[in-house]
């Protein structure tokens, strides 16, 4: 333990209550998945007998986890799903498994055989699950999150371009994994800045060629005067080689846009807009600067699975955590996984400045952790 990094080894419920009220700006975790893998450690979370069972542990845990948030803190967490059989019992089934994931890790297969033996368990359940149900498990914490207080402010889907293979023949391969942002209060701390979708090429070379070179007088041709609103820039672009049909009335307010030469009358906003920008070139460049930052993140992230030299399971990847980190936090924050596994959420915290705080049940795991940490190169923030 020190300032930037606390590990803390043993049950989750215990050590979280170890932690202070209010203290922790930001979570990000993926809790062991419902009938995934034996670890062979006392008090695992995971092997319980039914979906109900995991999900009342479930929220247990989370009902701890809300106390140490802050209030205009964020909990992301990673989830993934099973499948039901009448064939086995949730900890039989996880113990046929060979090679999978742990707590920071991505669920593979889904109920059928995988290369590697890598299928996500369809473990024994009872009432009214069919053989083959999909159990929908990332749903069912997320509502039961919801009925104890939480707020689900989005279900963000992990997209995996490469997937684990799947042998099934009678439904599409899994691939994708759901992630749940929760808060505990309406509102949080949120840096959508933070992780804006970059500009494509295409509308950066647009802008680029708008405002260097001939394609300039182009747009000053073209009659547009709203600096900041790019997509009239192109359209303008287009229309000056456009040709007006014969007999049309091309003044404005009449056929409308285009004069007979090629150029375009600007909206009744867009020259109040261009008169209280002003003219110059500077400031028509660097509002542009502004518009083209990006747009507001999506709902679907699509992040490669990524797995760690020395772990026996496959880990989530880095990225996954840095961008909720980013979005959640500022320099100097403290972020904690409750389910430390390999330690991705901490290393993607200290690289960022931020302070990380983790727990792990697996006294193996948390050297893995130590180990892995000691080579990350913390952020300047620290």
């Amino acid at each position: 333990m020190n300032d930037l990094l606390t590990i803390l080894q043993g049950d989750v419920l215990e050590r979280l209550r170890e932690l202070t009220d209010n203290s922790v700006q930001c979570v990000v975790t993926s809790p062991p998945y419902w009938g995934l893998r034996d670890y062979g450690v006392d008090g695992q979370i995971g092997l319980e007998p039914t979906p109900a069972e995991f999900i009342a542990k479930m929220v247990a845990v989370f009902a701890e986890v809300r106390r140490v948030l802050r209030r205009d803190g964020t909990c992301w967490v990673n989830m993934g799903d099973s499948y039901a059989t009448a064939g086995s019992s949730a900890k039989e089934a996880a113990q046929r498994q060979h090679s999978t994931r742990y707590n920071n890790g991505n669920a593979t297969g889904n109920g059928c055989t995988t290369w590697g033996s890598r299928a996500q368990p369809r473990a024994k359940t009872t009432g009214h699950y069919k053989p083959k149900d999909k159990l929908l498990m990332p749903h069912r914490l997320a509502i039961a999150l919801c009925d104890d207080g939480w707020w689900i402010r989005s279900d963000i889907v992990w997209h995996k371009p490469n997937p684990m293979p799947e042998s099934c023949r009678d439904r599409p391969t899994t691939a994708h994994e759901y992630l749940f942002l929760l808060t505990k209060s309406a509102r949080y701390f949120y840096d959508a800045d933070a992780i804006r979708t970059p500009p494509s090429e295409a509308l950066l070379q647009q802008v680029e060629e708008g405002y260097t070179g001939e394609a300039t007088k182009d747009y000053a041709a073209a009659g547009v005067q709203d600096a900041s609103d790019v997509k009239s820039r192109i359209i303008a672009n287009k229309r000056k080689r456009m040709k007006t049909p014969a007999g049309w009335d091309t003044e404005p307010g009449q056929h409308g846009s285009v004069h007979r030469d090629g150029r375009t009358h600007p909206t009744r906003e867009e020259r109040k807009a261009g008169a209280r920008r002003g003219s110059s070139n500077e400031e028509r460049l660097n509002e542009l600067r502004n518009t083209v930052q990006g747009g507001n993140a999506r709902s679907v992230w699509s992040i490669n699975t990524q797995g760690y030299p020395g772990a026996h399971f496959a880990t989530f990847p880095l990225e996954l955590p840095r961008r909720c980190i980013l979005a959640g936090t500022r320099p100097g924050d403290l972020v904690l996984d409750p389910f430390g596994g390999s330690g991705t959420t901490a290393q993607a915290a200290l690289e960022l400045g931020r302070r990380a705080a983790l727990i792990e049940l697996n006294p193996a795991y948390v050297e893995l952790i130590r180990d892995r940490l000691r080579k990350v190169q913390i952020g300047l923030a620290l």
